[in-house]
Order: C-alpha cells, then structure tokens, then sequence
C-alpha cells in the first residue's frame, strides 16, 4: 500500500507541475496574441493614414496633368495654321466647372475657385472664347461631368490665337 501510494504521489506531483508548465505556456500565447493583434491594428491604421495622404495628392496631380495636357494641345493647335478638334480631359469630381475669362492674373480657372488655383493659359484668344457669352463678367464655363471635361479648341486661318468652344 505504501508502494501505491507513492505511485499516486507521484502521478499528483507530475500532474501539478504539468499544470503549471500549461499555464505558463497559456499567458505567453496570450501575450504573444495580444501583442499580434496590437501590431494589426497599428499596421491596419497606418495603411489608412497613409491612403487618406495620397488622395489629396492624386487630386492634386490630377488637375496638374490637366494643365499641363490643355497646355500641349493648345500649343499645337496654336502651331498649326488651321484646325478644330474636340479633347476631352479628366478632372477630380471637386471640380465642377473649368472657365475661361478675362482676369488679370489668369485666363481660366476653375469651380468652386477654392479648391484649386487658377493660370495663364498661352496662345489662347481669351477675347474670342468669352465674345458669345451672355454670363456677366463675360466667361465661358464647361461642366465637369463625372470626371471628364470636354471641348473644342481651333484654329482659323488668318488667326494668331487659339479659341476654347464648348
């Protein structure tokens, strides 16, 4: 009987430090989850933080492709001798309208004018794009409709400037 019961001791004693060696293995999984989940979280809002940045940006570059792009066509309409051709153009849906007027500093800006500045366009006959319009101060204004502008740039023949149509 002594003999079993140091057989049965034994078992108690085993099965307690297995218990211990189990619940120190469970809280260093658990740290080890938590901590896991800590790192997710910080990469899944640093992810989010970073796409909110490059919106902007992609608005930003978006109208400057823009300028520059309406810049080259109307250069190359302005070195031809003659010509008409409709373009059309990708703008951010912030904007709603681009126009064209005569201002002391710019030629063409657009809607809502807090957004994003306006410039010079060259080589454009500002004069002949803003003539037809009925809209006090004179100015022409073309929609945005969902992303994309469009228009007609020409050219006649004994003209040294560029026109916008709509």
């Amino acid at each position: 009987m002594n003999r079993r019961r140091g057989i049965d001791s034994k078992k108690e004693q085993s099965s307690i430090i297995f218990q211990k060696k189990n619940s120190k293995g469970q809280s260093q999984i658990s740290f080890g989850m938590i901590f896991s989940i800590i790192l997710i979280v910080f990469f899944i809002g640093f992810a989010i933080f970073a796409v909110l940045k490059f919106i902007p940006t992609t608005r930003i570059a978006q109208v400057e492709s823009f300028k520059s792009d309406f810049q080259v066509d109307i250069n190359n309409m302005w070195k031809s001798t003659q010509r008409s051709q409709r373009v059309e153009y990708f703008l951010p849906n912030q904007i709603d309208q681009v126009c064209f007027a005569n201002r002391q500093f710019e030629n063409m800006y657009f809607v809502p004018e807090n957004k994003f500045k306006g410039y010079v366009v060259d080589h454009l006959n500002i004069t002949g794009t803003i003539l037809p319009s009925t809209l006090t101060p004179k100015r022409l204004c073309i929609d945005n409709s969902k992303g994309k502008v469009s228009m007609i740039i020409k050219k006649a023949y004994n003209q040294n400037l560029v026109t916008v149509v709509k």
